[in-house]
């Protein structure tokens, strides 16, 4: 891999540090099952927060594997649902914490910055010839992450999953991207797809923004990634 190109000083210098999803003990089968923080109700029935629908869903007692409850066909939860992890009793401030975290996480995504996603049926045809790298897209804006990301994805016949999102200031936003494409060159897709499509995976990108520029922090909220991370935010 190259090194960092002159001048990105400027990203590194207007990197915001913001708060990161914790990384919690996964299932054996995380690729295809997200891992979530489920609150036990008082007659022993769980309730946990959908990023997704924004709602509280609620199951059975016990922890382990669910359905999706969503009720939307394109939530990234419906292929595999998720496995309930107990993590306390479900009061009233338990309630409010949890919905004020996620706001704030989801108020942090739809900041400028760089992103990473990717479309699933690219990931599971690689990864059913056993290769752990697809096409992913690492862009940048200065305005709104996911209003970006759907505008990209508009005439695709199937909904992106944006894996990861750095918020920066929007002049930092260029530079961080700069350095990422210049660092995964070597796996840069060549041809009609465009100049910011590599084959890679997300957590190449993580890794690589945690070794360029130590202060950034990474956003992860898509079910993809809470199936390897969990889904608790600091």
């Amino acid at each position: 891999m190259s090194g960092l190109h002159d001048g990105q000083g400027d990203a590194r210098a207007h990197l915001r540090t913001v708060a990161s999803v914790s990384e919690l003990a996964t299932p054996d089968n995380a690729d295809d099952e997200a891992l979530v923080d489920a609150y036990e109700l008082k007659d022993g029935n769980l309730r946990m927060f959908c990023q997704h629908c924004f709602a509280w869903h609620q199951h059975g007692s016990g922890a382990g594997h669910r359905i999706a409850h969503c009720l939307d066909p394109d939530s990234p939860y419906k292929p595999g649902g998720y496995v309930l992890r107990l993590a306390g009793p479900f009061t009233r401030e338990t309630a409010q914490r949890v919905e004020r975290q996620a706001a704030a996480a989801e108020r942090r995504t739809t900041a400028a910055g760089v992103y990473v996603y990717f479309f699933p049926s690219d990931r599971l045809d690689k990864q059913s010839r056993g290769i752990d790298l697809w096409p992913c897209k690492i862009g940048h804006t200065a305005k709104n992450v996911k209003d970006r990301v759907r505008q990209q994805a508009a005439a695709h016949h199937e909904r992106p999953v944006l894996a990861l999102v750095v918020p920066t200031d929007p002049r930092a936003a260029r530079s961080l991207e700069s350095a990422l494409h210049a660092e995964l060159a070597e796996h840069r897709i060549h041809g009609g797809a465009g100049r910011e499509w590599f084959n890679i995976n997300p957590e190449m990108v993580c890794e690589l923004v945690g070794r360029l520029y130590p202060g950034a922090r990474v956003e992860h909220t898509s079910a993809y990634w809470c199936g390897l991370h969990g889904t608790g935010f600091n």
